[in-house]
């Protein structure tokens, strides 16, 4: 079982289970030095729990200590095995997290390390984090993809992160400029009589000036539309004046 502490991580492994595969020490121990080379702080239990220690203190820490906020469980068979069926120290372990797991702790905080996989290449996982997200490093084809996820999640470096939150398009605003006015006055002068010319005239310039303020609401501060929104006013100004 690992454990972050601070920005390091704390492995701890129960003594019962994988330190009585040789091969298994061999991977852990491994991983734990690579963890230390790349500036994450290791505490393994055969490293910091000596002869005399409480080692049930030692395990408990994963959630007394408020330091550690994340602890990575080495998975293999006799480990699932153990936690499945609550025996031994991996028993113990396993109620103490599970406890935990389906409490008040943050969901990030317990992640599943897989070391060995079954016949069928299904990775050996106790049921009480089997719906978790784990890092799987039993093949030597994928070890290091997965060990960079492993860090990246350690030192918050994510490799895909979400981007900053943008405002609204403005387009997306253009369906609140009334245009009704426009329209209405646009049909009082299609059906104008011929011979109207002055209904037609006042009709004209009320279109030019409800035309512009419906620009003006287009418009954005500051924007190159600001300049072009002006040139438009003044030609729209001197053809009002030739009306």
């Amino acid at each position: 079982m690992y454990k972050l502490l601070g920005q390091g991580v704390t492995i701890m492994l129960d003594h019962n289970n994988s330190w009585s595969n040789p091969v298994h020490v061999e991977k852990v121990i491994l991983l734990a030095e690579r963890l230390m080379s790349h500036g994450i702080d290791v505490i393994l239990d055969k490293w910091n729990l000596k002869e005399g220690q409480d080692k049930y203190a030692f395990m408990e820490q994963c959630v007394t200590n408020p330091d550690i906020d994340k602890v990575l469980l080495i998975c293999d068979k006799g480990y699932t095995e153990k936690a499945n069926s609550r025996t031994g120290g991996v028993g113990d372990e396993t109620m103490i997290i599970s406890s935990e797991l389906y409490g008040k702790t943050n969901q990030e905080k317990f992640i599943p390390i897989i070391l060995e996989v079954n016949e069928d290449s299904k990775p050996y996982c106790p049921v009480y984090v089997k719906s978790r997200i784990y890092i799987d490093l039993p093949s030597d084809d994928t070890y290091e993809i997965e060990y960079e996820k492993l860090i990246r999640n350690i030192h918050h470096k994510p490799q895909y992160k979400k981007p900053a939150l943008e405002k609204i398009p403005e387009w997306l605003e253009n369906d609140k400029v009334d245009l009704s006015q426009v329209r209405d006055i646009i049909r009082q002068i299609k059906g104008c009589a011929e011979n109207n010319h002055s209904k037609e005239n006042i009709l004209i310039k009320h279109f030019l000036d409800s035309y512009i303020a419906a620009l003006k609401e287009y418009c954005i501060n500051g924007s190159s539309y600001s300049s072009e929104l002006q040139q438009f006013q003044l030609r729209l100004r001197v053809s009002r004046e030739n009306v």
